[in-house]
């Protein structure tokens, strides 16, 4: 494989960190845009969300392709005890530990506005527990923990591929897991019934090619040039597919914002590719080592401050993403400097 390859070995490596300190803030910055989508399609509230949500979009497909990109290189020792043992035990007890503790603080919401908790609502949400109906950016572990599992065939299966086989390989995912999704809503596809329709990959299977992808990415880098070209393509798709195609029907169409559609799939590459020739500095080693911590609590934070909606309205309507990111990113990394100290905390939860 060529030289690239040398850049996941051996301790941090500066590009992917950059890589995942821009993600954990497109990720702030797509859930902060969702009070904006219940305005009214097509006022300037929803629009300015549209703008946002479809430059951040590549956020979580960035952070699978940095995870591939580190994890799947068999020149990496990973022992099956180390991976269960560590990794993915570290997975589940972080999983169910901020799913009980999100879904304790929805209660306490619930419970300061109607006054008092039912047997029913309690039953409810330990029944939401144990079913993975959990905080909806909690997905993200979810699909992680598939990873996991799949990792030593998926590190055995890499290793094997050439350059050719690996674009193959990709090329299918690419067309059953992203194109095929995008235009089974669009006539003639939408006839489609049956095993041919089937035939598309689970939007969750898909998700994890995008690992596969950060490897490849790592191991053959594209130019700068190629990145931008996907970058601007994968956003114009983005924006004006959402756009459009909502005023068309006066109802939000979200499959464009979808982390398996054609168009976040080509911003991803084309970020990843481009940051990718970049090394980070001392902050974006800081802000990806804090980057867990910052997905795991930021919704505590986002949720207060969209309840409280009287600081970021005071500012123009299109800066109130970044400012609404900005006090959602200023307490996550305090809980991460504080939680960063606590024994066992610092090891199995952030």
């Amino acid at each position: 494989m060529d030289q690239e390859k040398t850049l996941a070995l051996g301790g941090r490596n500066p590009s992917i960190d950059l890589i995942k300190s821009f993600a954990i803030l497109c990720v702030l910055c797509i859930h902060a845009c969702g009070i904006f989508y219940d305005h009214p399609v097509g006022s300037a509230p929803w629009t300015w969300g549209i703008f946002w949500g479809s430059l951040s979009r590549s956020a979580v497909p960035l952070f699978f392709m940095a995870s591939g990109a580190l994890m799947l290189n068999p020149e990496k020792s990973l022992p099956l005890k180390r991976l269960y043992g560590k990794n993915i035990l570290r997975i589940l007890v972080s999983l169910f530990f901020w799913a009980s503790l999100y879904k304790t603080f929805d209660m306490a919401f619930l419970a300061s506005n109607q006054g008092f908790l039912s047997g029913a609502e309690i039953k409810i949400a330990l029944d939401d527990l144990a079913l993975f109906r959990h905080k909806y950016h909690l997905y993200f572990l979810v699909v992680i923990l598939l990873f996991y599992i799949c990792l030593p065939v998926a590190r055995l299966f890499v290793a094997k591929l050439d350059k050719k086989l690996f674009q193959y390989a990709l090329g299918i995912w690419f067309v059953f897991g992203i194109l095929y999704w995008q235009v089974l809503s669009f006539w003639p596809f939408s006839l489609l019934t049956g095993a041919i329709q089937q035939a598309a990959i689970s939007s969750t299977w898909a998700l994890l090619g995008y690992c596969f992808l950060g490897f490849y990415l790592l191991t053959y880098p594209p130019t700068k040039k190629t990145g931008l070209v996907f970058s601007l393509l994968g956003l114009l798709i983005i924006f004006f597919g959402s756009y459009f195609f909502s005023i068309h029907s006066q109802t939000f169409n979200t499959s464009f914002l979808s982390g398996t559609s054609l168009g976040v799939c080509f911003l991803a590459l084309g970020n990843f590719t481009f940051l990718l020739h970049y090394k980070g500095k001392h902050w974006t080693q800081f802000l990806s080592k804090a980057s867990f911590a910052i997905y795991l609590t930021h919704v505590f934070f986002l949720t207060i401050f969209m309840e409280k909606a009287w600081i970021y309205p005071l500012f123009p309507l299109g800066l109130q993403v970044p400012v609404l990111v900005l006090m959602t990113l200023v307490p996550s990394l305090l809980s991460y400097l504080v939680l960063s100290k606590i024994p066992l905390v610092n090891k199995w939860l952030i």
